[in-house]
C-alpha cells in the first residue's frame, strides 16, 4: 500500500506556511507605496501671508507706480485692500501676472515678470480668502 502524502501533517503545515508567506508578501508589497510630494516652491514656506506685510509691499514695488493716486492706470488702484482683494479674487490680477512676457497684457507693463515666489504669495493670499491682515 502506498502512503497518501496529501494527508500527512507535514504537508498541511507546508501548505499553511506557503499561504501565509504569500499573504505576507502581498501585504508588504501593498504597504510599500510612496506618495509623490509636490515640488517645493522656490521661495520656501509661504504660510501666514498677510496683506500688509507681504502683498502690499510687492504692489508698492511692482505695481503702484502706475496703479495708484488720483488717476491710476486702467482705473485700477492697488493701494487699498478692497480693490486689491476684488482684483485678485475675480482673477484679473493673477491672470495678468501669469501671462507670458510676450503678451502685451502681461504686468508689470514693459517690465520683467514677477518672480514665481511673488506670484505664489498673491495666489496663496487669495486661497486664504484675501484677508485684510
Amino acid at each position: 500500500m502506498t502512503e497518501n502524502t496529501t494527508k500527512s501533517p507535514n504537508f498541511h503545515a507546508f501548505r499553511i506556511l506557503a499561504v501565509l508567506l504569500v499573504v505576507m508578501g502581498i501585504a508588504v508589497m501593498e504597504g510599500c507605496t510612496y506618495e509623490v510630494a509636490p515640488p517645493p516652491l522656490p521661495c520656501g514656506d509661504i504660510a501666514g501671508v498677510s496683506f500688509g506685510g507681504d502683498v502690499l509691499p510687492l504692489l508698492d514695488v511692482h505695481c503702484n507706480g502706475c496703479h495708484s493716486g488720483g488717476s491710476p492706470s486702467a482705473g485700477l488702484n492697488l493701494e487699498n485692500h478692497a480693490s486689491v482683494a476684488q482684483s485678485v479674487l475675480e482673477g484679473s490680477l493673477l491672470e495678468r501676472l501669469n501671462l507670458p512676457q510676450t503678451d502685451i497684457r502681461m504686468m508689470p507693463l514693459n517690465g520683467n515678470p514677477l518672480p514665481a515666489c511673488d506670484i505664489a504669495l498673491f495666489e496663496f493670499w487669495a486661497l486664504e480668502g484675501a484677508l485684510n491682515n
